[in-house]
Formats: structure tokens, sequence, C-alpha cells
């Protein structure tokens, strides 16, 4: 199964192809794809369409850069109170020899959320 993209103008039309979808891991596809038989899965414990449906957007450009999320699978994180939350993000060693996240803090009173990034050395910046 590839993927193959439409590149148009009014003067020709290309297509480009994705070999991303050619032997995915299980682990990587189970975030855009959901299979009628969970044996397709693949997985060691397959998920059920309420979990699949609340799993983290990722799409193939992340698993591309060779990036893992450590924490959050859901897309939904639901924090109660004045509560920070910390997603981390593993990127490979060979690039960056880090893990780099983000916190999300609440501003009080409003529907505002504030980011904090960190840098290649896990300090906020």
């Amino acid at each position: 199964m590839f993927q193959a993209h439409q590149q148009a103008s009014s003067e020709n039309v290309r297509y480009e192809l994705d070999e991303y979808y050619f032997m995915p891991a299980p682990s990587q596809l189970v975030f855009t794809h959901f299979p009628d038989d969970p044996d397709w899965q693949l997985l060691e414990r397959p998920i059920d369409l309420d979990e699949f449906e609340s799993l983290v957007p990722l799409k193939p450009t992340f698993f591309k850069y060779g990036l893992h999320l450590l924490s959050h699978t859901n897309a939904v994180i639901v924090c109660p109170g004045d509560h920070d939350v910390s997603i981390r993000i593993q990127c490979p060693q060979k690039k960056v020899n880090t893990v780099f996240g983000c916190d999300y803090i609440p501003v009080p009173h409003t529907s505002v959320v504030k980011e904090l990034l960190y840098n290649e050395t896990g300090k906020r910046s």
C-alpha cells in the first residue's frame, strides 16, 4: 500500500510516491489505520475502535524523522485545575542526544495556553 500525492499545476501533473507505507512498523501504522480484523493490527495487544479514535493524529513524517512519543498517546489530555502537562517526545540519538518536550500551562480565567519549549540540553528556554 503506497500513497501517491498528485502535484498539479496548469502546465503538468506530477505524482510523488510516499515510501513510508511500504512495510511500516505496526506500532506506527496504528496511528493512521484501523483494520476491520484486529489480527491485522499485528500488535501484541490490539486496540479497539475507541482507543484508535482517541490516539494523537501522528503523521508519517513524525516517524520518518525517528521521533517517538514517550507520553500522552491520547489526543485529548484532561488536566484538572491548574496542573502543568509535560509532553515528552524522543528524537534519534544520532541526530540529537536529548529528549525534547514542551509544557502547556493554562493561563487562569482564560482559554489561552502558554507554551514553554525546551532547548537541546533539555532546559527551558
